[in-house]
């Protein structure tokens, strides 16, 4: 609610309109999100980039809040993520990668869900009528754990071939060539993840 109120604060010359359908679309680690994503988004005729929330975890203000210390909690999310999606581009549908992942998440998503429809009722001349759709990749945990193993050694490999060009390389996640940590992140994603998106039906 606070983050409702200040975005319709801030907005209050400009109609506060979310686009007419979002796709919040998760997946298991492994389970082809990059992959599908372009293929859902053609079908549905979505032309906007999607919203890839762990981009918006590199934004400068982001990483204002965390350099100054401070945790990115989920309010903060919601408050960008919520600001990105009253863009124009957004207008006519967006896929949201990666939202929600939490209980706390997946509750602001019913919250965001009732308040489009009690605004459509009020003003339906103004506020239109948000369609949600909720899509979940699964994968069984050996294939999830082989497609992240591999994908860590192919970017370790071309992190190597950068250094020995004398080009920064990026930094490999210990997510992606640890198996212990690849296995754990699996279990993360479907003991939390997964019922949070399931029981938004």
């Amino acid at each position: 609610d606070d983050v409702l109120t200040v975005l319709e604060h801030e907005t209050h010359k400009e109609p506060f309109t979310l686009p007419r359908q979002i796709v919040w679309f998760g997946g298991a680690p492994g389970s082809g999100k990059g992959t599908n994503s372009a293929t859902m988004m053609r079908v549905l005729g979505i032309t906007a980039p999607p919203i890839v929330c762990s981009d918006l975890l590199d934004t400068p203000e982001m990483k204002a809040i965390k350099d100054a210390g401070q945790l990115v909690g989920d309010k903060d999310v919601a408050r960008l993520l919520l600001k990105t999606l009253l863009e124009p581009q957004y207008r006519h549908g967006v896929l949201v990668d990666g939202f929600p992942r939490s209980p706390i998440q997946g509750e602001m998503v019913r919250q965001l869900w009732s308040r489009s429809r009690e605004l459509h009722r009020r003003r339906p001349e103004r506020f239109d009528k948000a369609d949600f759709m909720i899509v979940v990749l699964t994968v069984g945990e050996k294939e999830s754990v082989d497609r992240q193993l591999k994908r860590g050694r192919e970017s370790l490999a071309k992190a190597e071939a950068l250094r020995a060009a004398g080009q920064p390389a990026p930094e490999i996640r210990a997510t992606d060539i640890d198996e212990g940590k690849v296995r754990k992140r699996y279990q993360t994603f479907m003991d939390v993840t997964y019922n949070v998106l399931t029981s938004l039906k």
